[in-house]
C-alpha cells in the first residue's frame, strides 16, 4: 500500500493519498484577510469600477491618490454604488437617492434629496474594505 496521507474518496468511492498533506476546502472563496489583486492601477480612476471579489460585490474608486473599495450596495436601499458619481473628492454618491459615502470610511456624508440638515448624515456606514496598490516587475516580456 502506497504511504500517504487520506484526503477522501473519489468519485468512485476509493480512498485517495497524497504525499503532500490534506487538502484544505473550507476556504472555497479564499483568504478574506490576505490580498488579491482586483484590476490594473491604470484603470483605476475617478469613475466607480464595480468588482466581484471572493463572492463579494465590491465598488473601487481612486481618491486623494489612493485606490478604495467599499461594498457595492448602498445603505439605504441597495442600489448598486458602481452605477453612481464621485461629484467631491473622496466620496461616492448613489444614483438612486443621491446619498453620499466617504470613500476611506464608508460613513454617510450627505443626503442629497434630504438637504443640509439630513438626519442620516453621520448615522449610516456603507462597509468599506482595505484596498491599495501594489506594484511589482515581470522579467517576463509579453
Amino acid at each position: 500500500m502506497a504511504s500517504g496521507i487520506v484526503v477522501g474518496p473519489d468519485q468512485s468511492g476509493r480512498a485517495l493519498r497524497t504525499t503532500r498533506g490534506p487538502r484544505y476546502e473550507v476556504a472555497e472563496l479564499g483568504f478574506r484577510h490576505y490580498w488579491y489583486p482586483a484590476l490594473l492601477s491604470r484603470d483605476l480612476g475617478a469613475t466607480p469600477k464595480a468588482v466581484k471579489l471572493l463572492g463579494d460585490n465590491l465598488v473601487f474608486v481612486r481618491a486623494h491618490g489612493q485606490a478604495h473599495a467599499l461594498f457595492d450596495r448602498c445603505a439605504h436601499r441597495g442600489m448598486v454604488l458602481s452605477a453612481g458619481q464621485c461629484l467631491a473628492e473622496g466620496t461616492i454618491t448613489c444614483p438612486y437617492h443621491g446619498w453620499t459615502f466617504d470613500v476611506v470610511d464608508g460613513r454617510c456624508v450627505a443626503a442629497l434629496t434630504d438637504g443640509p440638515e439630513s438626519s442620516v448624515v453621520g448615522k449610516l456606514t456603507s462597509w468599506n474594505a482595505p484596498a491599495g496598490t501594489k506594484h511589482w516587475e515581470s522579467s517576463h516580456r509579453l
